[in-house]
């Protein structure tokens, strides 16, 4: 699907190889918001493994963006879940990116899609329908 200059697409799980080395410096920006959770290599092996789906913006034959998604299955719904997200201005690029998850997610039988990020992340995707419906607090032990 492409809005402006954008293009988001799926990228098929054999094909996450030749496209890390372009993602990787997203990636590492990433890991300071990651870290106590997922390490660079979990990401990768996830993406390499499908565990999660990995989708790319494209500007100018050049990768600016990517998210990381997997369908979850819960006994009430099913949901295409937004686990990692990173790259150039990505609030101009929520257009796209959104739109083109509300097809996929309903073509694959989705009933929701949700977004985990910072708090910031949940009052900017309101203005797209989404709504916090639960925090979560976390102390380390």
């Amino acid at each position: 699907m492409e809005h402006l200059n954008y293009e988001v697409s799926l990228v098929p799980t054999v094909h996450v190889p030749l496209v890390l080395k372009e993602i990787e410096p997203l990636i590492e920006r990433l890991d300071v918001r990651m870290a106590d959770r997922y390490s660079k290599e979990d990401l990768v092996g996830y993406l390499l493994d499908g565990t999660l789906a990995l989708w790319v913006v494209v500007e100018d034959d050049r990768i600016i963006a990517f998210v990381a998604t997997r369908i979850v299955d819960f006994p009430q719904a099913r949901c295409l879940s937004l686990q990692f997200a990173a790259g150039q201005d990505m609030k101009s690029i929520s257009v796209p990116l959104l739109e083109t998850f509300h097809y996929y997610a309903r073509d694959m039988g989705c009933t929701e899609i949700e977004a985990m990020g910072r708090l910031g992340w949940a009052r900017h995707l309101e203005q797209y329908g989404f709504r916090t419906t639960y925090v979560v607090a976390k102390k380390e032990i």
